[in-house]
């Protein structure tokens, strides 16, 4: 029985993670084992059918669905298994520009997202009212993902002519394809210049 984890992270970096395995004959339980990525677990049987089902693993690790239990061991020959737990990211986002513009004119938005871990991703980021949101700066390393040291700026520019405000949304999947998403919105007031006259 082995322990697997998504993208070879290991969270605390550095750190040899134990997780919990319950070990049941039918459906009674018999115990309780550990296995690390230092140390599979194996296990030997007796005649009957037996499982092996992951307890719910200490945060930031969560089980990918369908794959913390392994049903209908048998006794009898070698047979094994890996467990497979990922750990997500949590997006935030930063929406700025302009207070005011006068009416017509082009503005321009900027968005900063961050992640604060602890796996890296991709982030995608919209704007319900400008497109394209382009993407400017912040990956050093070079990796097309964001680590929770860095901070991406995007912009995106547009005119308007009434006031305006924008939903924008940082969004990324997890290795389930299940999508995490953060929002923030800005508003620009729009002024109308003022013609003055002059009576002599």
């Amino acid at each position: 029985l082995y322990w697997d984890y998504s993208d070879y992270v290991n969270w605390p970096a550095g750190a040899d993670v134990p997780f919990n395995v319950d070990v049941y004959n039918g459906a009674t339980k018999k115990g309780t084992e550990v296995v690390k990525v230092s140390d599979p677990l194996e296990l030997w049987v007796s005649a009957g059918t037996w499982k092996l089902e992951e307890q719910t693993p200490a945060a930031p690790y969560k089980i990918v669905p369908g794959r913390g239990t392994w049903n209908d061991i048998t006794a009898g020959g070698w047979r094994d298994n890996t467990f497979f737990d990922y750990i997500d990211f949590d997006l935030s986002i930063d929406k700025s520009g302009p207070s005011w513009a006068n009416g017509g004119s082009a503005i321009t938005y900027t968005y900063e997202v961050q992640n604060d871990g602890p796996a890296a991703v991709t982030p995608v980021v919209t704007d319900d009212k400008c497109a394209p949101v382009t993407y400017q700066s912040g990956d050093t390393n070079g990796d097309n993902k964001l680590q929770t040291t860095e901070t991406w700026t995007f912009t995106c520019s547009m005119p308007i002519t009434v006031a305006t405000t924008n939903v924008a949304v940082a969004s990324g999947k997890d290795k389930n394809g299940l999508e995490v998403t953060a929002q923030d919105s800005f508003t620009v007031a729009v002024v109308s210049p003022v013609v003055a006259k002059k009576i002599c």
